[in-house]
């Protein structure tokens, strides 16, 4: 995987955990500004301009599993759990720490203070709870379907209703005080704490979603809430969404952490790899990711600056055992002897 910027800005950082997520919070510097002229402050306002492949499916990252959802989801939302630079380690985010029971089928979280989501819902265990429950009480019909629910049913297997009731590990999210909160589960999950760092589990305003929710049997992805009111606690805050064309955030002026180093952030689509790197020749973006090989050289020649990242995925071959003559052992271990394995 790749990610280019113009070699008129200087890259400074790029955070790309799960997601292909773009981390604007502290990246390059652009030379851009909302009337095209130079950024000022040491590249800290100004609009910087990203390159995506598509439009996002949704703004509401529990209704996503697509890399183009969860792309502005990284700007606008932040989850209990993120990952330190590089790997898929959890690290803390808006949990400080947590603490994993002895059987598996609990983690008691402790909460970082002071943090209110950008509508100005307070952050505390009542607002993860019902972050939880939300998710568990995902109304029957398309929203428990694969196509929007598919981390969830991924690994938590099932809802409080529908058809995956019987299979649902999640039991309950209690608080205790404000900045404590225990998730338990009916069975031991090893990987409960990592797989809250994925978007989907990000934390949401209980005011927004609740307020913005779709009505009783209509699609969540279309609804108001996951099309004009995604409400997180992040670095950047949704502005708006020209389907088919660009999504804009703006900086959170009130963000927990380090603010943000631009005053805009513009994600725009350009379907066609090559369209994306004539873009960024043509000083049109700032930076894009899934570079098509056939670009790298011409971008190196043109001086952009191309930051390669290893892939964040696995490929294997399996043998499927139902079936001669891969049924036979000796013809499984005939294939295994004749993989040159170091070379591979």
């Amino acid at each position: 995987m790749s990610i280019t910027f113009s070699r008129v800005r200087r890259v400074t950082a790029v955070a790309a955990a799960v997601g292909l997520a773009l981390s604007a919070a502290s990246c390059a510097n652009s030379k851009r500004n909302d009337n095209g002229g130079p950024a000022g402050n040491g590249g800290h306002s100004g609009t910087f301009v990203f390159a995506g492949a598509a439009d996002p499916t949704s703004l509401d990252p529990f209704y996503a599993s697509d890399g183009e959802s969860f792309r502005p989801a990284r700007q606008i939302f932040e989850g209990l759990v993120g990952t330190k630079p590089g790997t898929a380690d959890p690290a803390p985010l808006l949990a400080t720490s947590w603490k994993m029971a002895t059987d598996g089928k609990s983690t008691t979280f402790q909460l970082r203070k002071g943090v209110k989501f950008s509508d100005g819902t307070p952050f505390n265990a009542k607002a993860v709870c019902a972050n939880f429950d939300r998710w568990y009480n995902t109304p029957t019909g398309i929203a428990q379907s694969e196509n929007e629910s598919y981390y969830y049913i991924s690994l938590f297997k099932g809802f409080k209703n529908g058809p995956l009731a019987k299979s649902a590990n999640y039991k309950s999210c209690t608080t205790a005080g404000d900045y404590q909160v225990t998730v338990s589960l009916k069975s031991p999950f090893a990987g409960f704490v990592a797989a809250l760092s994925l978007p989907s589990f990000s934390m949401q305003s209980p005011t927004a979603f609740t307020r913005y929710a779709p009505a009783a049997g209509k699609d969540p992805v279309k609804g108001a809430y996951a099309t004009a009111h995604p409400t997180g606690t992040g670095a950047f805050l949704f502005k708006s969404w020209e389907r088919g064309k660009q999504i804009t955030l703006t900086r959170n002026p009130n963000y927990w952490g380090e603010k943000a180093n631009f005053d805009t952030v513009k994600i725009v689509q350009y379907a066609d790899p090559k369209a994306r790197a004539d873009a960024l020749l043509n000083n049109e973006i700032d930076g894009f990711d899934l570079v098509g090989p056939a670009d790298i050289q011409r971008l190196k020649d043109a001086g952009d600056g191309i930051v390669n990242r290893p892939a964040f995925n696995i490929l294997y071959l399996g043998f499927n055992q139902k079936y001669k003559p891969l049924n036979d052992i000796r013809v499984r271990q005939a294939i295994a002897y004749a993989i040159d394995k170091k070379s591979v």
